[in-house]
């Protein structure tokens, strides 16, 4: 199989976006699951994944859409996006978590917030 040197960069810049607390606590989190393997994305997002699969909450396709986009080659923007509002204010999902060691808490904190995400920057059209 033929490596592409960018892919080993990219990597690499995951790695680094993947010191980030949230995906250390993502990856923490994700070694007390059922999940195995080596994630080549951002932690939080993995962890986001593991809970959709694994059918653990009721969320609608747009939030599973939203996980699968933030999981391509713009994890800046996906940190931007899971480390702020639609305001640009930051916010912290470990506090959000009841418990952020509990890989179903922290998975429902990062899920919530990418709903809120997602409802901000669309919100319902009206019938007036």
């Amino acid at each position: 199989m033929r490596e592409f040197p960018k892919r080993s960069e990219y990597q690499r810049e995951i790695d680094k976006a993947n010191e980030h607390p949230l995906n250390k606590a993502a990856a923490m989190a994700l070694d007390k699951t059922t999940w195995t393997g080596k994630s080549s994305e951002l932690e939080a997002l993995t962890l986001a994944m593991w809970a959709i699969e694994e059918d653990l909450f009721k969320i609608p396709d747009q939030v599973w859409q939203t996980v699968c986009l933030l999981s391509g080659p713009r994890y800046k923007a996906a940190m931007h996006v899971l480390t702020h509002n639609t305001d640009g204010g930051e916010v912290d999902l470990m506090e959000d978590a009841a418990d952020p060691s509990d890989p179903e808490s922290l998975a429902w904190a990062i899920l919530n917030h990418l709903m809120s995400y997602y409802l901000a920057a669309n919100p319902p059209i009206s019938n007036k």
